[in-house]
Order: structure tokens, then sequence, then C-alpha cells
């Protein structure tokens, strides 16, 4: 059976980019804010030795439909972002890894200075987008907005997003069923286990 890597490399053998860093194109007059993870700023999962076992099955059935978005979800300290950030690290083209969050509001500031554009290029460009921790807390309806248009420009091009809701949940922190509908329409992966940061923690008695 072939490794997720592998999957990854035969799916797109014509746009395979160089390897990483990957750098945000500068934009006028200031660049971005929202920048894509990058070992220079911030250590960058590469092993999927680091991915549990029983994610490999379902990411690697989620490749073979090609079914976009992707909604993995599951409690704190799972897997998630490692498993997406693992993907965007594999991924043979042009990735961007962002906070939902940041990009959210950096949509909301651009379109108030005039340059929504600026942010519309890249999501619209680039081959995936990873959208890390969707619905960790109550948007704003400019927000809201923004994540709404961020779906619809992307449409059905490749994009992970990853989020601690089940998606029978996310009516509660998204009050926008639009949003929901776009988010979970690809595939949905559910990630179970115990939080492997608390499990890694150091226990110190006094």
């Amino acid at each position: 059976m072939q490794t997720i890597g592998e999957v990854l490399k035969d799916l797109k053998p014509d746009t395979r980019a160089p390897a990483m860093p990957r750098t945000m194109p500068s934009l006028s007059p200031e660049p971005l804010r929202s920048q894509p993870m990058d070992p220079a700023f911030r250590p960058v999962p590469s092993d999927w030795r680091l991915v549990a076992l029983k994610m490999h099955t379902a990411i690697r059935n989620a490749l073979a439909s090609w079914r976009w978005p992707w909604y993995i979800h599951g409690p704190a300290g799972v897997g998630k972002t490692s498993a997406a950030a693992v993907i965007y690290r594999h991924w043979h083209g042009d990735a961007f890894f962002v906070d939902c969050g940041t990009i959210c509001r950096d949509l909301v500031r651009y379109r108030v200075e005039g340059r929504e554009n600026a942010i519309k290029n890249t999501v619209c460009e680039k081959d995936l987008i990873v959208l890390d921790d969707i619905a960790t807390r109550e948007p704003t309806a400019p927000q809201l907005d923004a994540l709404l248009t961020l779906l619809n420009w992307r449409g059905r091009k490749p994009l992970i997003a990853t989020g601690n809701a089940a998606p029978s949940e996310l009516a509660e922190f998204i009050h926008d069923d639009r949003v929901v509908s776009r988010l979970c329409s690809g595939a949905i992966i559910e990630v179970t286990g115990k939080d492997r940061r608390l499990q890694g923690a150091l226990n110190i008695k006094a």
C-alpha cells in the first residue's frame, strides 16, 4: 500500500513545487499579516510518523475522493493541526497555511482600506489553502461574512479547515448555515483520542 506521501506525489505530478520554505508574495502597499507556516519562524511537522496511524487511512481516502473542502475536527491536542501541517508541507504545489481568525480579520481590514483583491488573489491562486482553528471563538458579523467570502472564492479547490467543533456543533459558533454547508460539503474527518500535549507534559511534584 502506498504511503500518503507517495499518494500526494502521484496526484499532481505536473505541479510539483520546490521544497520549503514557501513565502508570501509581496503585496502593496504592505505585506499581508497572515503568513504561511514556515520553518523560519514556526516548527513545521514534516514526518508522517507524527500523524496518528488511524488518520492515515482517512486522509488517503479523502485524497482518493478528491472532494473539497475538508473539515478535520476533534478535541484539542489530538493532532488535527499536525496532520494538516504535514499535508501542507508535502503538497506538491503552492500552498498557504494560516490561522482562520487572522485571515478573516485581515480581510475585514483590507475591505475597509479598499484592498480586498490582495487577499482574493492569494486565496484563489494557491493550489492548497489550510485554515487552522475554525470556530475557536464566536466571530463578529464582519468576520463571519469574511469567512463566507473566503469559502466562496475557494469553491471546490483544495482547502483544509481544522476545528474542535463537530459539524453538528458548528452552528453554535458559526451562526450562518451557508458557511457550515460550504465547510462540510467535501470530506469530513473526525479525529478522536487523548490530548497528546497533556500526555507529553512534564509532571513535577514540589
